[in-house]
């Protein structure tokens, strides 16, 4: 399915196929100009937790932080090939979705603490996307899942649907078609 925003195709299936992730990147810079940015600090008393599959307990810190460069084969949510991102979530029920955990699984799940404040964009963190993930909605999460205010219907249909296309479950083996362009 390519996704539409707005009513505006964001781009044709032979697109993505044929063009590199850096030259869609610029091209959807251009079709999302004002577009609002809802962007939030995460401050240094926030933990930020991330989970692994793994068959037996970590030893080492690199087990559960991000893999070494040649080990980043596929492209993912953030990163390149060869470009390793660390993952983590404000949230832990996010690491068991995003790991796709099923009964049986051994997962380590770590806490990490930030060093300094930095920013996060609020893509996938919207009520109706929670819900239909099955997380509540409760307490200081409201403010991040309504970031702007007086916002305008444009720019809330704009954040709606992006928000579902970034928040749609991604299964292992499509990592590489990256879902929330098409």
């Amino acid at each position: 399915m390519v996704q539409k925003v707005l009513g505006m195709r964001l781009f044709w299936r032979e697109q993505i196929e044929r063009r590199d992730i850096d030259t869609l990147k610029g091209q959807l810079r251009a079709k999302l100009g004002g577009y609002g940015v809802a962007i939030k600090y995460i401050t240094t008393d926030n933990v930020l937790f991330r989970g692994v599959i793994c068959n037996e307990r970590p030893s080492t810190i690199d087990r559960i932080s991000y893999p070494p460069a040649e080990k980043v084969t596929v492209l993912g949510r953030l990163n390149r090939i060869g470009q390793p991102m660390f993952y983590a979530s404000r949230g832990a029920p996010a690491v068991y979705y995003e790991i796709h955990a099923k009964e049986g699984d051994h997962i380590a799940v770590s806490t990490w603490e930030l060093i300094e404040p930095l920013w996060m964009h609020n893509l996938g963190f919207r009520e109706q996307s929670l819900r239909r993930l099955g997380t509540p909605i409760a307490g200081s999460r409201e403010t991040f899942a309504n970031p702007i205010p007086n916002e305008s219907a444009s720019n809330a249909r704009l954040r709606r649907a992006l928000s579902e296309t970034f928040s749609e479950d991604v299964p292992f083996g499509e990592e590489g078609r990256d879902r929330r362009l098409g």
